[in-house]
């Protein structure tokens, strides 16, 4: 691997209303100078909530981040004085005006997939092993191994959802339930599809994501790991006839929005004795999730916490 990255670069973060979000994101979009390398936006989840909602009922928050990513300095501060002069006369009154904000700071841009590829260790996770091609010795007798390198697609077992859900799963092969089909949703790198096969050989996993990029990585994995699964591109059920199955396990590491939104959608494919695991989900956003699934007539039956990140396990009532 090599560092492709500039050997500079700087984060001008702005602090904005909701209201003048998009607009301002569409003009910053509209600004042609090669030294802008990438812009981002989400919501600054500690500003206060505002009266209205999303699609799934969460609380939208009153202000937002804008993250602009610029690889030299000088004509990062020309950007920051161009989007003040921009928002200004965007602003109704004083109070708005009074919530924008922006800062520059250079950020540290080492080639974090390179770095974390050397030095990501093993680890044991349940009944899981999860190692890079960098560690040398065999796997603790009796665990089930999985070699995942860190990529370009999530999930390397570093990260807490995924260290939940590989908990959770080890407490299914426990229970000496035998999937015949299973579904991992929002695949990523496939480290949990993956770690199904591996659990139950004679079950048929089944792969998904709407990256293009993890649907790759994905199958670059199952090969490494010498397991057969089929990998689908899929933006949820909508795209790929394939995955229209009933199955008897259905796992999504995702984000708490899209899980909600996938709640019928699982319901309608879950057996009846089937089982859910979700993931990606902070736990101040469990209830919320909860109440979309309790709607579907499942409901929660285990929970792994690791810091912040809930990872759930739901049957049918």
């Amino acid at each position: 691997m090599t560092n492709e990255y500039p050997s500079n670069l700087f984060q001008l973060r702005f602090n904005v209303p909701h209201c003048l979000t998009a607009e301002m994101v569409q003009y910053v979009e509209n600004i042609d100078h090669p030294s802008i390398q990438s812009i981002c936006f989400f919501e600054n989840e500690n500003s206060p909530s505002l009266e209205i909602t999303d699609d799934n009922g969460f609380p939208i928050s009153s202000i937002f981040f804008v993250d602009i990513y610029v690889n030299d300095q000088k004509q990062a501060l020309k950007i920051q004085t161009q989007i003040n002069e921009f928002l200004k006369p965007l602003c109704q009154n004083n109070e708005e005006l009074d919530k924008i904000s922006s800062n520059l700071v250079e950020v540290d841009n080492t080639n974090w997939l390179e770095k974390c590829y050397i030095e990501m260790p093993a680890q044991t996770i349940g009944k899981f092993y999860v190692f890079g091609s960098h560690i040398e010795g065999e796997a603790p007798q009796d665990s089930i191994p999985l070699e995942i390198n860190a990529a370009t697609a999530f999930g390397s077992g570093d990260h807490q959802s995924t260290s939940g859900c590989l908990a959770l799963i080890s407490k299914v092969i426990e229970s000496n339930i035998q999937p015949e089909k299973i579904l991992d949703m929002g695949c990523g790198s496939g480290i949990l599809g993956i770690a199904c096969k591996k659990a139950w050989p004679d079950g048929k996993v089944v792969m998904a994501d709407i990256e293009h990029e993890s649907v790759k990585v994905s199958t670059n994995n199952a090969i490494q790991n010498k397991v057969d699964v089929e990998v689908f591109h899929s933006e949820g059920f909508s795209s790929s006839d394939q995955l229209d199955h009933i199955y008897n396990l259905i796992i999504a590491n995702i984000l708490a929005k899209p899980l909600c939104e996938l709640a019928k959608d699982f319901e309608q494919r879950l057996s009846k004795d089937g089982t859910i695991i979700l993931s990606g989900l902070l736990t101040r956003q469990k209830e919320e999730v909860l109440k979309h699934y309790n709607s579907q007539n499942l409901i929660l039956v285990d929970e792994v916490i690791i810091n912040d990140w809930s990872s759930l396990m739901l049957k049918r009532k």
